[in-house]
């Protein structure tokens, strides 16, 4: 398949030829004989007019850009496990005005006023689990050049939350400790967070047991955390499963950054 400068400039070659063989079919018409040649002088018009449309075609072809997808996205992105989502709002932004759009393959009726180069799309269904659109987009392509249709996928994710603090220690080590803390949806269990702790005090950070087991740097230097219990965790959203819960091993650090590795 021919890329589009490729296209271009085959299409800038037969514009030339256009151009060329417009002017010898208009000399040949005004040097010809009308008495003689009318035949041929009307002739001559209609090669003439229907090289003209056909040279508005190719410089129409010249401009053509293939129609791309500059963003699409899902809102809310992300949930916590447990939860649930409805009527998740899909919004994309295009280059060029398309001729038809569809989301996992079902096309989308146009608004009043047609399709714009931006615009939503409200799914009414309700998830629990990971969920993908595909958006799928065509233009109306050139004159000689084929419409171009172009994809792109979001996703709603359904994450694990991860725990922080600067708190003493509990009498219990428990759920209800973990959600006193906060916390922040996550994928893995990398993090930088900042903290400050007080006199008695700890450090604390509790991660789901299924994202391994963490290394800690503060100011450069690795390690003051050690792993002090796991629990079954039940978030907020009522999911349980095993939680790593980490401290560090020194109270009252102050104003401190953490990275987790």
């Amino acid at each position: 398949m021919q890329d589009i400068r490729t296209q271009h400039y085959n299409l800038r070659l037969t514009a030339e030829d256009d151009i060329t063989n417009t002017f010898k079919d208009y000399r040949l018409l005004m040097n010809g004989n009308n008495a003689e040649n009318s035949d041929i002088g009307y002739s001559n018009i209609q090669l003439i007019d229907q090289a003209l449309h056909t040279l508005d075609g190719r410089i129409d072809d010249l401009s053509y850009e293939p129609i791309s997808i500059t963003a699409f996205s899902a809102s809310p992105s992300q949930k916590e496990i447990g939860s649930s989502a409805s009527n998740v709002v899909l919004s994309w932004s295009l280059s060029k005005i398309p001729v038809s759009i569809k989301i996992n393959n079902n096309t989308l009726t146009a608004p009043e006023g047609g399709w714009g180069t931006s615009g939503t799309w409200t799914d009414s269904g309700t998830y629990s689990a990971d969920k993908t659109w595909t958006l799928e987009v065509t233009d109306a392509g050139g004159v000689s050049i084929a419409a171009t249709t172009v994809s792109r996928n979001t996703i709603l994710y359904f994450r694990k939350s991860v725990y922080y603090a600067a708190a003493t220690i509990p009498a219990t080590m428990d759920s209800a400790f973990l959600l006193t803390m906060s916390s922040d949806l996550a994928a893995s269990k990398a993090k930088t967070f900042t903290v400050n702790a007080g006199v008695n005090q700890y450090i604390w950070y509790a991660i789901p047991a299924a994202f391994g087991t963490c290394n800690f740097s503060v100011g450069g230097f690795e390690g003051g955390f050690e792993l002090v219990n796991t629990i079954q965790h039940t978030n907020a959203s009522g999911h349980t499963e095993s939680y790593y819960v980490y401290r560090s091993t020194n109270d009252g650090l102050g104003s401190t950054r953490v990275t987790v590795s």
